[in-house]
């Protein structure tokens, strides 16, 4: 991630609400011959207006206001156990022990302990074959910090109430999840092997146990009748019926594991049918929740934690901003969920997703006396005083985070501390959750390298870099989210590091990034912590600035940092320089019919945007259509390519682009055909190249290393890792 200027007054000439871009980059060409196609065969279809209404408006005002957090850190009893303050890790997508119990897992959650937070949940250990004496090292990890941990568990899709629904949503093609109902001795075998799980927790140390009742999983299915059709003591004629096989688990726990065993239930508080948006007549709904809490806190439940469903989209039930992608409500399926109306206008569509099922578990909380907290996009450093209020007003009891706690382990003591401006901001651009239906890469985290990768080889010696045997003079050249965060960690080694900018501010693409995403990932955030925290290490900023080898050849540091970002890349497309690239962006009209050639992420994300001002917009790509725009996170385009072909837009993979002018294209289409495309607007959005050219006139004696899209063009992600590694290794 390199330099590009652009001014915000001159890129709102574009019109309408940004969604979402990976990375820009500067495009380039030279002209070369080739043959053009014979026919015209196709074409983009004329579009109407472009204004828009917006379904679902937004409400920024939960953003203002500060806090101290006064509620937040008070403490709770829940159940035997006490908390320090309100803030919960959740089980969910932690990926922490694919590999084992290991240093890296056992140094995530010390560190989650050390962090500050009040309980954490680990996710289940069923699926794994580990035994009690492999688990105690972990747990007694984060004992040492005085931190409790409980264990959660789930049977999976696979085992049922019924057989009525073939596959669990999202169409999820995963056969060994099909739905098959259970018999009553399958039920009894299922509870039996839950309450045994139980035992494993305690024998492993763990201090508390979660039911998770949640999703469309096995419990799900009994206890939400849009599932459940049985005609015995566990169907779907009473409420206690439906909660049987909850409750029956509950009450063995108590009796034979023991009743300060504390004992949590994790349940939807409401769900709605996606997969056909509207038919969610069977549907649990806040008033049912309600009467299904009673009964778990009558079975002996000490604590109750209230997410959603969304039947059809797995992670927008606990992580309901993913439903805020390219548009508000937007579902992954081609539809946009109507917050006013869908789910009984109970879950809040107009803060971002951003605690959308506080209200929800605000109404389960007076149905019971017992704790009630709260899972969905939660983050107190982004909205103070708003999440401090849904404690101090009695909403809810305790807060569940997951991915802001991935950002930062550190958050609650910053924020107890007083120290809001130094927590590293979580994204929400969810590159750290794996989408179950497109298992593409490991969950990692855009602005925290080390998640998941301290304690491995890559970092063995943790999250945490240590401090430089030899304090070394280090230059870095380029001032993008690579080289700030090479100069924070260098600086922080104990390194003296100077950091040269170009332009007159830092950040590189990140401010034109925020432009054309909107404020849903926060890029400018992550800009303005990357600025605090390299000044705060003692880097020395120098911007207006352009480096080159001559004067790194005169000052001599020890090391040097090269973050520039991408180079143009010399494009063999005939007719290519009459095709706008990004460089055109901030100026530009886009038109209304738009070909966008590329299918990387940057060419993706820009027709999302374009698919969002209501423009008819076509990717032509020489990768297979499935592929396109494949390096964005998982569920973000899992839910995005839905979207953008629901609006009109086209995808068309396999094909090679033979030549281009200002209002057409013309490929050989992967059956072999050559077409050409007539539309308004094209734009040439090939792939940077590295920029290493000027690197070779660096004298021989300075110690050079290349990050980010300097040496290898790709996202935000894989730029600042990259640079963490380099920079530890100073």
């Amino acid at each position: 991630m390199g330099e590009f200027n652009v001014t915000r007054r001159s890129f709102l000439g574009l019109g309408g609400a940004a969604t979402l871009l990976g990375t820009a980059s500067l495009m380039g060409c030279t002209p070369t011959t080739a043959a053009a196609p014979s026919n015209v065969d196709s074409a983009l279809p004329e579009t109407g207006e472009t204004e828009q209404v917006s379904l679902n408006p937004q409400d920024t005002s939960y953003l203002e206001g500060e806090s101290d957090y006064a509620a937040i850190f008070e403490p709770l009893q829940l159940g035997s156990i006490q908390i320090q303050n309100r803030l919960a890790k959740a089980a969910a997508g932690s990926y922490s022990i694919d590999a084992g119990i290991n240093d890296q897992a056992i140094g995530f959650y010390e560190g989650l302990a050390k962090g500050g937070v009040g309980i954490i949940w680990h996710e289940d250990l069923s699926f794994y074959p580990y035994t009690v004496e492999e688990v105690k090292p972990l747990v007694a990890a984060v004992h040492e910090h005085g931190t409790p941990i409980g264990l959660q568990s789930y049977i999976d899709w696979s085992r049922a109430s019924t057989s009525k629904h073939l596959v669990s949503p999202l169409e999820m093609d995963m056969p060994e999840f099909r739905h098959t109902a259970m018999s009553i001795e399958q039920i009894h075998a299922a509870q039996d092997e839950v309450v045994a799980r139980a035992q494993f927790a305690k024998d492993c140390g763990f201090d508390a146990f979660s039911l998770n009742c949640s999703c469309d999983h096995c419990f799900d299915t009994f206890l939400s009748r849009f599932w459940n059709d049985r005609e015995d003591e566990y169907g779907p004629q009473s409420f206690e019926n439906r909660a049987r096989i909850v409750t029956e688990i509950i009450e063995r726990i108590k009796k034979e594991i023991g009743a300060d065993f504390m004992v949590e239930v994790l349940f939807n508080g409401i769900e709605e049918n996606v997969h056909d948006l509207g038919d969610s007549g069977l549907c649990i709904k806040v008033d049912e929740a309600m009467e299904l809490a009673k009964l778990f806190e009558a079975a002996g439940a000490d604590a109750l934690q209230v997410r959603s469903a969304m039947f059809g989209n797995h992670c927008a039930g606990f992580m309901p901003d993913i439903m805020h992608f390219g548009e508000h409500g937007n579902t992954g399926l081609g539809t946009i969920m109507n917050y006013d109306r869908h789910s009984e206008g109970s879950i809040t569509g107009s803060r971002d997703g951003v605690a959308a099922l506080a209200e929800v578990a605000a109404q389960v909380k007076q149905a019971v006396s017992i704790p009630v907290g709260v899972v969905g996009s939660i983050d107190p450093r982004l909205a103070p005083q708003f999440t401090n209020n849904l404690i101090a007003e009695g909403k809810v009891d305790y807060l569940v985070l997951n991915r802001t706690l991935l950002a930062d382990p550190e958050l609650p003591n910053k924020l107890k501390e007083g120290k809001r401006d130094e927590v590293r901001p979580c994204n929400r651009c969810v590159n750290c959750f794996k989408a179950v239906a497109d298992m593409w890469g490991i969950g990692y985290c855009r602005v925290n390298p080390a998640y998941i990768r301290g304690g491995t080889e890559e970092m063995p010696e943790g999250a945490t870099p240590q401090a430089a045997e030899t304090p070394r003079a280090i230059t870095v050249v380029g001032a993008g989210p690579a080289g700030l965060e090479a100069a924070a960690i260098a600086a922080e080694r104990g390194h003296s590091v100077t950091l040269y900018e170009k332009s007159d501010t830092v950040g590189g693409r990140l401010s034109f990034a925020q432009i054309i995403k909107g404020d849903h990932e926060r890029i400018d955030d992550y800009r303005t912590y990357l600025e605090r925290r390299a000044q705060n290490a003692g880097v020395t900023i120098q911007t207006g600035i352009e480096v080159n080898a001559e004067q790194l050849n005169a000052e001599k540091p020890d090391a040097v940092v090269i973050a520039t970002g991408g180079e143009k890349h010399a494009s063999a497309i005939k007719g290519c320089e009459s095709a706008l690239d990004l460089d055109d962006i901030a100026t530009g009209d886009a038109g209304e019919r738009v070909a966008i050639v590329g299918g990387n992420i940057i060419a993706t994300d820009f027709a999302i945007r374009l698919t969002g001002e209501g423009k008819a917009v076509t990717i032509i790509s020489s990768r297979p259509t499935a592929e396109i725009g494949i390096e964005q996170a998982s569920w973000p385009h899992c839910v995005l390519m839905p979207w953008m072909k629901a609006k009109g837009g086209s995808l068309i993979g396999g094909a090679t682009v033979t030549e281009v002018s200002s209002n057409s294209v013309s490929y050989t289409a992967d059956n072999g055909l050559s077409r050409t495309l007539e539309c308004d607007t094209v734009y040439l959005l090939e792939d940077l190249d590295p920029r290493t050219s000027w690197i070779d006139a660096i004298d021989s004696s300075i110690e050079v290393h290349i990050v980010g899209d300097s040496n290898e063009p790709s996202n935000i992600l894989n730029a600042v890792h990259s640079a963490n590694l380099v920079a530890r290794s100073l």
